[in-house]
């Protein structure tokens, strides 16, 4: 079964969804999906609060993957990014994983799109260049370093050679969290 379909089916946003009483292979009822989910949530909790916090906009799950990738973060710090922010590491910290989760939870439901392709990941029948082909355009390099730049004082070049890989790090980590949770979960459902 596939993550988001699970999660649809405990917390529907439309009323068209039927379940069985039957638990064959391949038919689940809603309590067999939030045990699973459970399940999920013991092995994988980093990965399905990214998951929860950007397809259901759940709150509490958007401040538990904060957490946890904040513990990421100070673990995986790079020694110049530790260096330059001394004073203001918690800060600096709260805030680049504050906009890491913003920016890994956009779906094409978001109130702002500023994608051509208007959520569809196409334009003109070809693959959008901008989002490539997921709806959603990342925010740029320059608004996260103006944004950044407001706690400390970096220079355009620091945050090129450090501190956007660093952004770029996390990203990847978010991704690959969700991926081994939808791993996961099939694993447990299959």
């Amino acid at each position: 079964m596939i993550l988001e379909y699970a999660i649809t089916m405990v917390d529907p946003k439309s009323v068209n969804l039927l379940f069985t009483a039957s638990t064959t292979k391949g038919q689940f009822t809603k309590s067999d999906v939030m045990a699973a989910l459970g399940i999920l949530q013991s092995r994988c909790p980093f990965g399905l609060s990214l998951t929860l916090a950007k397809y259901q906009k759940d709150k509490s799950s958007r401040e538990r993957a904060l957490s946890i990738l904040k513990q990421e973060c100070n673990a995986s710090i790079p020694y110049y990014v530790r260096k330059k922010s001394a004073k203001k590491l918690n800060i600096v910290i709260h805030t680049i994983c504050n906009l890491v989760i913003n920016d890994y939870s956009r779906t094409a439901d978001t109130v702002i799109l500023p994608c051509r392709c208007r959520g569809r990941g196409l334009v003109n029948g070809n693959v959008c260049s901008r989002c490539n082909g997921n709806g959603i355009r990342k925010i740029s390099s320059a608004k996260i370093y103006n944004l950044m730049i407001r706690i400390l004082d970096i220079e355009k070049t620091a945050w090129v050679r450090y501190w956007k890989p660093f952004y770029d790090e996390l990203i990847a980590k978010c991704e690959v969290a969700e991926s081994e949770a939808a791993k996961e979960f099939k694993k447990i459902t299959d």
